[in-house]
């Protein structure tokens, strides 16, 4: 009988997993005793400050076309409301929000007495202390979490080339030795200025972050070089991989199964000074550390004839990519509503937000194609949050 019900239960997973395998869906190898996780978006839409959103991707729909269109053939839903919480600080820094573990942070010097760091696993508030006195992380500094448990920051007060760098860590509590959060300056600033860099990612390692730096070579900065530099958290060094530059905007983010970073690219602007030609793509991933010949760059893949983004680019906004693990990601894009959509829709805002979650692998040839069945909902955008989502922030703990 045991023998009996261990092979009626491989025929029922054989059964699920080619049932899943049928629509196109990856199986999901979740832990089932894991928490379930949720995307936590980041609104401008209270006159005080922020809200923070919390949407459920599991619930989406399917996507429908594969043009990039679905979304918009969709009925667009209201933003879920109540917020998991708000934050009182100043508008136009939505970048200084940011996560580590199952936390968010709002690294704001007007956020009241000290940094709010709101657990979502627990629904505890606790209070991290500011940056340091001085100019340290108020201009307009780069996040980077790091290891679960820190949280780095790059900032510099102007683009000038002798403008002094900032370069501070947070940490989490880790009790015993430590039971509160505190900064502390680590001692190996920069070597370029930390206003330039279009983008960042952590190596598998879990110890080195790369920056990719790019300077106007006609602006204050000019004695300076764009180009790929990385910081190991542990040794606190340096290294100079090139002047060449990884094909991300933003962050990047490292997937084991595509062994690659993968991120968005692009982001050049036409004359309507829109982003026309985002798109996702990855790279191979460089090797930390020093050498004496400098590799070359990384070779890229861009996702090609499935689009995830709106079919007309006049009306796209801005975009970002959060990674959801296992080859899964999800594309925030901003995008302007078609005009006459509904009376409904132009009484709440003119700005749409559509959510599409998806998954990558490799194909026959080794080009980068989409894994699963698209799912995704679109959500009409409060006219008063509409200016921050050029550059979305969501985090998915």
């Amino acid at each position: 009988m045991i023998a009996l019900a261990y092979i009626n239960g491989i025929v029922a997973a054989r059964r699920i997993e080619d049932f899943a395998t049928s629509l196109q869906v990856a199986p999901n190898r979740t832990d089932m005793s894991a928490p379930k996780r949720h995307l936590y978006l980041v609104l401008e839409d209270w006159e005080q400050g922020y809200t923070i959103r919390k949407i459920d991707v599991d619930s989406f729909e399917a996507a429908g076309a594969s043009d990039g269109a679905g979304l918009d053939s969709m009925d667009p839903a209201p933003l879920p409301d109540p917020p998991v919480f708000r934050v009182e600080a100043e508008h136009g820094h939505a970048a200084l929000f940011t996560a580590v573990g199952t936390r968010i942070l709002a690294v704001h010097r007007s956020a009241g007495a000290g940094v709010p760091v709101f657990d979502t696993a627990t629904l505890a508030l606790a209070v991290a202390p500011h940056p340091p006195p001085g100019d340290a992380l108020v201009y307009c500094p780069t996040l980077v979490a790091v290891g679960g448990d820190r949280v780095y920051g790059l900032d510099c007060a102007s683009y000038g080339d002798r403008a002094p760098r900032r370069f501070e860590a947070l940490h989490a509590p880790a009790p015993p030795r430590r039971r509160q959060w505190s900064w502390s300056a680590v001692p190996a600033p920069p070597p370029f200025n930390p206003l330039f860099v279009a983008c960042h990612a952590v190596h598998p390692d879990g110890r080195t972050v790369f920056f990719s730096v790019d300077v106007d070579p006609l602006g204050p900065a000019k004695k300076q070089s764009s180009g790929t530099f990385s910081f190991d958290t542990k040794r606190l060094e340096w290294n100079y991989h090139g002047g060449w530059m990884l094909p991300f905007r933003g962050q990047a983010h490292f997937d084991g199964e595509l062994n690659a970073w993968v991120g968005l690219g692009g982001g050049g602007h036409g004359d309507a000074g829109v982003d026309s030609h985002v798109h996702v793509c990855c790279c191979d991933v460089v090797a930390p550390g020093r050498s004496r010949n400098k590799p070359p760059p990384p070779a890229t893949l861009k996702l090609g004839a499935e689009l995830l983004f709106c079919d007309d680019k006049k009306r796209h906004v801005g975009a970002a990519l959060v990674y959801l693990g296992e080859s899964r990601f999800c594309l925030l894009e901003c995008v302007k509503a078609k005009a006459g959509k509904t009376k409904k829709n132009q009484e709440q805002g003119s700005h749409l937000l559509h959510v599409t979650a998806f998954g990558l692998k490799y194909g026959r040839k080794g080009e980068l194609t989409t894994a699963m069945r698209r799912r995704g909902r679109s959500y009409v955008v409060p006219e008063e949050a509409a200016n921050i989502l050029g550059n979305p922030v969501a985090f998915w703990l």
